[in-house]
């Protein structure tokens, strides 16, 4: 218990740290690599391996993806931050799919849940520092830095983060 809430605390300070860097000024390193997508994704499906119980995860049109050139351990923390908040906001017994297909020069990757879904309004401040979606469980962990961050990385891979509710 006690490890697991210092290695709570540590990710809370280095998400801090990582966003105060990139708001003065001091980009973040990326250190970009050609990269197999379609394993990345699966593995970080496998770390939440421990949600299995209370959640289904599939996937789709993964198959055909080319490699991307991307920093992977910052790949990976957007993937893990995406899986995980739409873990966190979908039901037990949720549905959450990760996708893929190549749009023009990019390749998109997407997260959709069975959750509770978002207003226009909490859609245009997600990406916000600090910004928590107010829902009628307010037992959801977070910080409210996982997406700002997402988004930072996805821009300095000269990539768009967007979301879409229904």
């Amino acid at each position: 218990m006690i490890n697991q809430k210092a290695t709570d605390l540590a990710g809370i300070v280095k998400d801090l740290l990582d966003v105060a860097r990139l708001e003065a000024g001091r980009a973040m390193e990326i250190k970009a690599e050609s990269i197999d997508i379609v394993p990345l994704i699966t593995d970080t499906l496998l770390s939440f391996s421990e949600t299995q119980e209370r959640h289904q995860f599939n996937t789709s049109n993964l198959g055909d993806l080319p490699a991307v050139q991307a920093d992977r351990s910052r790949l990976v923390q957007v993937v893990e931050n995406l899986i995980s908040n739409a873990i966190k906001y979908s039901p037990d017994g949720g549905i959450v799919t990760v996708f893929g297909r190549v749009v023009g020069d990019f390749v998109e990757i997407g997260v959709r849940d069975t959750g509770i879904g978002m207003t226009a309004d909490q859609q245009k401040h997600l990406f916000e520092k600090f910004y928590r979606a107010d829902t009628s469980n307010t037992t959801i962990s977070g910080t409210g830095l996982g997406l700002t961050i997402c988004k930072l990385i996805v821009e300095l891979h000269r990539g768009k983060i967007w979301v879409e509710s229904e």
